[in-house]
């Protein structure tokens, strides 16, 4: 959700804040002028937990303005894949169910699902052995997971190619990426980039990495 807390040239910052109480799953960026009133109404939000904000003519380049969406799109999906897989989450220990939450918010920040060792500070027998007592697949389709999901947002973009989206993800080729979407959702990241139902793509996420 893009808004503007100055639309009108009147102090908004009020009815945004309800908007963030009434829709919290919602990402917002806030898009605005220079101006004193605009920039106290900027304040007030930070204040309830707005976090990205734009100002008309400063900062609001096709580039910068796209890497923000591309997040908040990415930020939404991840809060739902968390969410659809709480009830797991919750008989892991809490070290480790905040390492899986780092993943998915940082995927680039781990090389491999051994990694989770590591934030987690969980051995890796058993980190195996929690995985599967919470109706699990192993560790490795959760880092797949994340990977992929983090790809689905930049997929849509049509200004990044395969490649680029591969990069992106630390990917060392494209090749694994393909590999990756073709296991997950049986088609390649070409399929991808014309399938808009985040809420269908997430759900079948979470069943990935559920046994059944």
């Amino acid at each position: 959700m893009v808004v503007d807390p100055y639309a009108d040239y009147t102090m908004r910052a009020r009815d945004v804040a309800r908007l963030m109480r009434a829709y919290p799953s919602m990402p917002v960026i806030a898009y605005t002028q220079f101006a004193p009133v605009a920039l106290r109404a900027l304040s007030l939000l930070a204040k309830r937990g707005l976090h990205d904000s734009v100002l008309f003519q400063f900062d609001d380049g096709r580039s910068r303005f796209g890497r923000l969406l591309v997040r908040a799109s990415t930020k939404s999906m991840s809060r739902q894949m968390l969410e659809g897989l709480s009830d797991v989450r919750q008989q892991l220990s809490p070290a480790l169910s905040d390492a899986i939450n780092d993943l998915f918010e940082r995927p680039h920040a781990y090389a491999s699902a051994r990694d989770l060792v590591t934030t987690s500070g969980t051995p890796l027998t058993s980190l195996y052995r929690a995985f599967y007592s919470a109706g699990l697949e192993p560790p490795k389709k959760m880092f797949i997971a994340a990977r992929v999901l983090h790809a689905l947002s930049y997929l849509r973009d049509p200004g990044y190619s395969i490649q680029q989206v591969a990069d992106k993800m630390g990917y060392k080729h494209p090749r694994v990426l393909t590999q990756h979407t073709l296991a997950v959702f049986g088609v390649r990241p070409s399929r991808l980039r014309r399938h808009t139902d985040s809420d269908e793509l997430v759900s079948r996420l979470i069943d990935w990495v559920k046994r059944a």
